[in-house]
């Protein structure tokens, strides 16, 4: 990351589109769009294929709570998840004052430090999706009960894939579908003038598209997957300055 803001295409400045807190978010979506019996588009049918007929059966008998779905959506896509569950989470702080937990997945427990708050609940969200285990872990699933039962009954299915987990490997796929299969090639075919390049969960091209892309991405999103995540897709100008 630190190299970026050396690497130019053409002599032109680059920027990127970054999809914020793109993990839950897509873990939203995805709920969203098998609990929602008005959902018809890309993302069902990419769905149903990905999570087969056993294990999407098994989630649709589950259930979900849908106002604890809707609170979920609304803090991802309206404000800040990760600030949302700073206030609800108790988090470790030692006699020097940083910001800590206890890493139970190695042998022996080893303290990770964070700089803030904040960086430490978004690691412990990611922990808390893929299989983790911690106090904190336990404090953000209780905030969301029916929606981590779903990640730990994905999780706990047979494996569909060589990933460690299940739902790494379902978000994963997911957002490479949304973001590249479709987004990235109806991007190639309306400006046929601009570079394009992916980054994790970001686009990249001249600086000097960057708004008309993030525009033109957050209207595929919505058409592909039915959210309107229009906030969710950020312009990020630091990494190549």
């Amino acid at each position: 990351n630190k190299l970026l803001k050396y690497i130019t295409y053409k002599n032109k400045k680059l920027s990127e589109v970054d999809i914020k807190t793109s993990q839950p978010l897509l873990m939203y979506v995805i709920l969203k769009n098998i609990f929602d019996d008005s959902m018809n588009n890309e993302s069902t049918i990419f769905l149903e294929k990905k999570l087969g007929v056993e294990l999407l059966g098994k989630i649709k008998s589950n259930g979900i709570d849908f106002e604890e779905l809707d609170n979920f959506g609304d803090v991802i896509l309206n404000k800040d998840l990760y600030n949302y569950l700073v206030s609800r989470v108790k988090i470790k702080k030692d006699s020097n004052n940083e910001y800590y937990y206890i890493d139970r997945s190695v042998k022996p427990n080893k303290k990770v430090y964070f700089n803030s708050k904040r960086d430490l609940i978004k690691s412990c969200m990611m922990r808390a999706l893929y299989n983790g285990i911690g106090p904190e872990i336990t404090s953000i699933k209780k905030q969301f009960k029916s929606i981590f039962n779903v990640a730990d009954l994905i999780n706990k299915h047979k494996k569909i894939s060589d990933s460690k987990s299940n739902l790494s490997h379902v978000l994963q796929s997911f957002e490479a579908h949304v973001l590249l299969d479709l987004i990235a090639k109806d991007i190639s075919v309306k400006y046929k003038d601009i570079p394009l390049f992916s980054k994790h969960d970001s686009l990249i091209t001249y600086k000097s598209s960057i708004d008309e892309v993030r525009d033109f991405t957050q209207k595929q999103f919505k058409i592909y997957t039915g959210i309107d995540a229009t906030n969710s897709f950020v312009v990020k100008n630091d990494s190549f300055s």
